[in-house]
Protein backbone atom coordinates (compact mmCIF):
# COMPACT_ATOMS: atom_id res chain seq x y z
CA UNK A 1 0.00 0.00 0.00
CA UNK A 2 2.84 2.46 0.79
CA UNK A 3 3.91 1.47 -2.82
CA UNK A 4 1.06 3.35 -4.03
CA UNK A 5 0.63 6.20 -1.94
CA UNK A 6 4.22 7.11 -2.61
CA UNK A 7 5.11 6.18 -5.83
CA UNK A 8 3.16 9.35 -7.86
CA UNK A 9 2.36 11.45 -8.78
CA UNK A 10 -0.74 10.35 -10.82
CA UNK A 11 -3.41 12.43 -13.18
CA UNK A 12 -6.17 11.59 -14.28
CA UNK A 13 -7.29 13.73 -17.64
CA UNK A 14 -4.09 15.83 -16.83
CA UNK A 15 -5.80 16.58 -13.60
CA UNK A 16 -3.87 15.51 -10.04
CA UNK A 17 -5.24 12.51 -7.82
CA UNK A 18 -4.56 13.03 -4.32
CA UNK A 19 -3.83 9.84 -2.54
CA UNK A 20 -4.31 9.13 1.30
CA UNK A 21 -5.35 5.88 3.77
CA UNK A 22 -8.68 5.41 4.37
CA UNK A 23 -9.44 4.90 8.51
CA UNK A 24 -10.74 2.20 9.62
CA UNK A 25 -13.90 3.96 10.75
CA UNK A 26 -15.07 5.69 7.48
CA UNK A 27 -18.53 6.21 6.89
CA UNK A 28 -19.89 5.92 3.48
CA UNK A 29 -22.79 7.69 4.37
CA UNK A 30 -26.41 7.29 4.07
CA UNK A 31 -29.21 9.22 2.28
CA UNK A 32 -30.14 11.19 5.88
CA UNK A 33 -26.37 12.02 6.66
CA UNK A 34 -24.26 14.97 5.56
CA UNK A 35 -21.21 14.39 4.89
CA UNK A 36 -18.55 17.51 4.86
CA UNK A 37 -15.88 18.40 2.47
CA UNK A 38 -12.75 17.67 3.93
CA UNK A 39 -9.87 20.44 3.77
CA UNK A 40 -6.53 19.58 2.58
CA UNK A 41 -3.99 21.88 4.98
CA UNK A 42 -0.94 20.84 3.10
CA UNK A 43 -0.08 19.00 0.02
CA UNK A 44 3.10 17.47 -1.42
CA UNK A 45 4.12 18.36 -4.87
CA UNK A 46 6.85 17.44 -7.32
CA UNK A 47 8.88 20.42 -8.80
CA UNK A 48 11.77 19.80 -11.29
CA UNK A 49 14.23 22.51 -10.87
CA UNK A 50 16.76 21.76 -14.15
CA UNK A 51 20.08 23.11 -13.71
CA UNK A 52 19.45 25.11 -10.88
CA UNK A 53 23.28 25.41 -9.30
CA UNK A 54 24.29 22.83 -6.39
CA UNK A 55 25.02 25.66 -4.50
CA UNK A 56 21.25 26.34 -4.32
CA UNK A 57 20.68 22.91 -3.08
CA UNK A 58 20.20 24.11 0.85
CA UNK A 59 16.92 24.69 2.43
CA UNK A 60 17.60 28.27 2.99
CA UNK A 61 17.68 29.00 -0.49
CA UNK A 62 14.99 26.36 -2.16
CA UNK A 63 12.52 27.95 0.87
CA UNK A 64 13.00 31.47 -1.15
CA UNK A 65 12.91 30.18 -5.16
CA UNK A 66 9.49 27.91 -4.52
CA UNK A 67 7.60 30.13 -2.34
Amino acid sequence: MNHVLFAGPYFIFQRPLLLKVMPHFFNFGNDDEVISNEELSKIVVWVKLRNLPLELWNPQALGKILS
